[in-house]
């Protein structure tokens, strides 16, 4: 699991939250929070999830699209 965010106090609560998440339940497995664009890995996803402005959703299509594996699920809002 990835999360990206361009906020670095949105990836430091990000990462507090999680770390709770997984300290209740081990079967989440590593989360890797980064200032990154979402296809710095690749199309390597099954899943990409954006909850971002409408604007930035534009910006980012290309980058979203690019992290999808093939076969992949975008879900936007």
């Amino acid at each position: 699991v990835v999360g990206t965010d361009i906020d670095e106090m949105s990836l430091e609560v990000a990462r507090k939250n999680a770390a709770l998440d997984l300290s209740e339940n081990r079967e989440l497995g590593e989360i890797q929070f980064e200032n990154a664009p979402p296809d710095r890995w690749g199309a390597s996803f099954d899943l990409v999830i954006a909850n971002i402005l409408e604007g930035t959703l534009k910006e980012l299509a290309a980058p979203l699209s690019r992290a999808l594996a093939p076969g992949a699920a975008l879900c936007l809002s």
